[in-house]
This record gives structure tokens, C-alpha cells and sequence, in this order.
């Protein structure tokens, strides 16, 4: 995933804490330089550099977040999410966490009563096609991916999205658009940010989600 967040989920017993920012880390961002993850008083998670400490007079260092890149001949880049242990209280999925430790989209963080659902931020932005794949057709309309910018549909599939802005322009080649549905994941296509997975209302409350999107639509995360 490209951008990492922890969104908050409903405690256990629900409280009646308001709603507070997720935290969204980008994959560039913590493989140069890994993250600390502190709670503060009032629950928020803070992020910050590695040894450095937030303003607080209750804060509690949690564990670190670092991210990890690969990539083998011919293959776009891999990214492994590590979650460095800090504090012992910290449950992954139910479970007392590992000193380290892999995340993935969907795991549930816990401390306590408080809860973070592991998820990924995902908008398609056109970029230059990754130097691993730009010689690679594309699925749609077999031209190379180096040919317009391109998209990563969140399964993996790269197709061409040259003008978001202009959908129907005959000219431009928005193959993300034209597909329909991705031939891999069955994703219908979309030009609006997403979290995925996407909660079940049960864990994360709908208004929360929505914040959420709408912060990262104006890049406020």
C-alpha cells in the first residue's frame, strides 16, 4: 500500500470520545525515515520522526512504522509495512504483538479499550509508468504503459489514465476509464479517493469514513 493509515475504530465498550483524525503515512515518507507512533492524552495518535517526542504531558510511545521496498527485474515495486513494538499493552488482530511485526490493510490495532483499523489510502493519481513496467502493454488497448501516464488500480493493474479531467476526449488515452471493470479484481473504475478495505459500519462509523476521504480529496492528510 502507498499510504498507510490507522483510521480509529469503535471502542470496546463503545465510548463517547469524539471522533479524532486518522493517521496517514505515505510508503516514501517511512522507508527514508521511520516513524514514531505516540498516543496522547486525549487518545489521538501522533506521528513524528524517529526520536523525537510530541508536546504532551501524558504521551506513551507506541511503536515505530518503517516500510520496506523491493523489486525484482521486470516487476513493479513491493512494500512491506513493519510495525517495530514499543509497548507490551499493544494487541495486533486480538493478539499480543511481536516485537515486529508485518501490517496489512484490514488488520485491527488495539491498545485497551481503543482500536485503529489498519487500511490503505488509495486515489488514482496518473504518473509516469514505473520504469519496471513501462516497456509492459497495457490490458486495455495493448499500447506500451511508457506510451501516457498511468494508474495502479489497487489490485496491481497499471492502465493508461492520461486526462481525468477529459473522459470522453477521443484523443487522450483513459483506458482506466474505458475498461469498465478491471480484468484482474473486477474494480469498477473510479476517480474518487478510497479506503480499503472499506470498514464495515460496526467497526468504523460511516461519518468517519467520510471525514476521512474528504481530508485526503483536499490534501489535508
Amino acid at each position: 500500500m502507498e499510504t498507510l493509515c490507522l483510521q480509529p475504530a469503535m471502542e470496546l465498550p463503545r465510548g463517547q470520545r469524539e471522533a479524532v483524525q486518522p493517521v496517514c503515512l505515505t510508503a516514501e515518507l517511512c522507508a527514508q525515515s521511520p516513524r514514531d507512533v505516540w498516543m496522547m492524552d486525549d487518545g489521538r495518535l501522533v506521528a513524528v520522526a524517529s526520536g523525537q517526542m510530541p508536546a504532551g504531558e501524558e504521551d506513551r510511545l507506541l511503536f515505530s512504522l518503517t516500510c520496506l521496498e523491493s523489486s525484482g527485474a521486470g516487476q513493479a515495486t513491493q512494500r512491506e509495512w513493519l510495525l517495530l513494538r514499543r509497548d507490551r499493552a499493544l494487541q495486533v488482530n486480538g493478539i499480543p504483538v511481536l516485537p515486529v511485526a508485518s501490517l496489512e490493510p484490514g488488520y485491527l490495532l488495539a491498545l485497551g479499550s481503543q482500536r485503529w483499523l489498519v487500511a490503505s489510502l488509495w486515489k488514482p493519481t496518473p504518473r509516469p509508468a514505473p520504469a519496471a513496467v513501462m516497456n509492459s502493454d497495457c490490458p486495455v488497448c495493448g499500447a506500451p504503459l511508457s506510451a501516457a501516464p498511468v494508474v495502479q488500480c489497487p489490485c496491481g493493474r497499471y492502465m493508461h489514465l492520461e486526462k481525468p479531467d477529459e473522459p470522453n476526449d477521443p484523443q487522450a488515452l483513459n483506458c482506466y476509464l474505458l475498461a469498465g471493470t478491471c480484468g484482474l479484481c473486477g474494480r469498477p473504475p473510479s476517480l474518487e479517493p478510497s479506503l480499503l478495505p472499506e470498514p464495515d459500519e460496526t467497526l468504523v462509523a460511516a461519518e468517519s469514513v467520510q471525514q476521512t476521504l474528504a481530508a485526503m480529496a483536499v490534501g489535508a492528510l
